[in-house]
């Protein structure tokens, strides 16, 4: 289980956090395999299409470009004049080699030796390649994403402006919608990873993935939608996969739950397809 101790570190620039045990950094490294292993063999090269219960239809990846981030990597702090010693002499990345985030991920999982040789070190305390908080809780959260086909997601369609007058906090993302899933997590029950549209490719992709004390923050006052239909494309293969009524009213109860209990103020946007279930359900309760 991850800890508030856990949770407030993984904010934090590696540099700035203790340097955990042997056992920590082992399975940091191991739950990064394992999700990296997730993506390639379930993520990599497919496209989701969602049709929502408000009849508003999304189509999203989770791209190459963006793992490292999901994963718990610092690309951005990595990729710049601050580390680039390091990574030539760790990595063997020198500072002209244009590197991505996917191959970046590749080259710390075969680098684990080196690395963490290199992080252990004290007079290397300023140069920690990983925090090791972030990577273990955010590619343990990556794994339970899982593909999506089992409707035991919800999705917001989040406003940023609405979470940050609620909390009087600045949301950096940009995430416009929020699937939602369960963590099995006692200090935060829902794991969220952010989509944001992208002209270029004209879809969503997954942006982050956010783990929260106050998970319920991202409930307040926001549109709820369940996911009715989906599709998964892998350019090879389409799959089609419709919510039963019974996957549809668990839904509906997680929902209901989490906006009873928290006092959330959430609207749930249902289209016909929903009507028509609960309709239907209501008439064979009264026959």
């Amino acid at each position: 289980m991850i800890t508030t101790t856990e949770l407030k570190y993984i904010k934090s620039n590696a540099k700035d956090v203790p340097y955990p045990n042997t056992e920590y950094t082992n399975m940091a490294f191991d739950n990064l395999e394992n999700a990296f292993n997730l993506f390639k063999n379930t993520f990599q090269g497919k496209q989701y299409t969602i049709l929502l219960s408000n009849g508003e239809e999304i189509i999203f990846e989770i791209a190459d470009r963006n793992i490292c981030h999901l994963l718990g990597i610092d690309f951005q702090n990595l990729a710049s004049n601050y580390m680039s010693i390091t990574l030539d002499c760790v990595l063997n990345i020198d500072s002209n080699q244009q590197i991505n985030s996917f191959e970046l991920v590749e080259r710390i999982l075969e680098k684990r030796d080196e690395i963490l040789k290199h992080d252990s070190n004290y007079f290397n305390s300023n140069y920690r390649i990983l925090n090791y908080y972030r990577v273990y809780a955010k590619s343990k959260m990556f794994s339970k994403l899982e593909n999506f086909t089992k409707f035991d997601f919800g999705c917001i369609n989040f406003d940023k402006i609405t979470y940050e007058e609620v909390t009087n906090k600045v949301f950096n993302p940009n995430s416009t919608k929020m699937l939602f899933i369960k963590s099995n997590e006692s200090i935060s029950p829902y794991i969220f990873l952010g989509l944001i549209y992208d002209e270029k490719v004209k879809l969503y992709v997954g942006e982050t993935i956010l783990l929260d004390q106050e998970f319920y923050n991202y409930f307040i006052n926001q549109e709820l939608l369940l996911p009715i239909e989906l599709i998964k494309n892998d350019k090879k293969e389409l799959t089609k996969v419709i919510a039963t009524n019974q996957e549809k009213l668990q839904l509906l109860r997680m929902y209901k739950s989490i906006i009873e209990y928290y006092n959330t103020g959430s609207y749930i946007n249902i289209f016909n397809d929903y009507e028509t279930m609960l309709n239907n359900k209501q008439k064979s309760k009264s026959l």
